[in-house]
């Protein structure tokens, strides 16, 4: 648990001798989902995001309209950070709908992702025995920027704005390191689409 994380919780959690019942298990109820959002926030690029977010998914689909598209913009913000990346027009999560594609967002850059790497793999034509080093990225970067702009089916704008608006070096990292986390789910999917190795 972060410092911050912490603070948050016994900083919201304090009682204070005026308040009413009422107001104690709305402070309680706003320092949980604090604690919620920067335990969510903290875990994004990290090993343990899955878990984090599987357990913080259900109590997030119950937020009002307005803590959802706090937390979407928090999401945005964190990502920009994490990933090194900022996308060149303002993004803005504005609705129930932008805050859905924010969270498909956010699981197809932490996890979800083995779709769009299997049809990469098999479209570069890469023997998959091979170590998959950024070398072998650069080498084939003319094939990877055809893929990205013009081959691959888009599920979600924020996904294709981080493809097509990101760097080579961010692109090529970010391949690389899903490829081997997810080495194996990835070969499940290549074979499934009836491609060999």
């Amino acid at each position: 648990m972060s410092e911050e994380n912490i603070k948050t919780l016994i900083k919201q959690a304090t009682p204070t001798l005026e308040l009413e019942e009422d107001d104690d298990i709305d402070l309680i109820d706003k320092a949980g989902k604090e604690y919620d959002n920067n335990h969510l926030l903290d875990s994004i690029g990290k090993e343990n995001f899955n878990e984090i977010y599987s357990n913080c998914f259900i109590y997030i689909k119950q937020y009002t309209l307005e803590e959802k598209l706090e937390l979407g913009r928090q999401i945005i913000q964190r990502v920009q950070e994490i990933y090194n990346f900022t996308f060149i027009d303002l993004i803005d999560c504005t609705s129930e709908s932008d805050f859905d594609k924010v969270l498909q967002f956010l699981e197809w850059l932490e996890y979800d992702n083995i779709e769009f790497l299997s049809e990469l793999l098999i479209y570069l034509n890469i023997d998959f025995k091979i170590e998959l080093t950024k070398g072998l990225f650069l080498n084939h970067w003319n094939k990877i920027e055809t893929f990205i702009f013009e081959k691959y089916r888009y599920y979600n704008y924020f996904q294709r704005k981080f493809l097509q608006e990101n760097n080579k070096d961010n692109i090529i990292d970010f391949c690389i390191k899903n490829i081997k986390k997810n080495k194996t789910l990835i070969i499940e999917e290549i074979l499934k689409k009836g491609e060999k190795l």
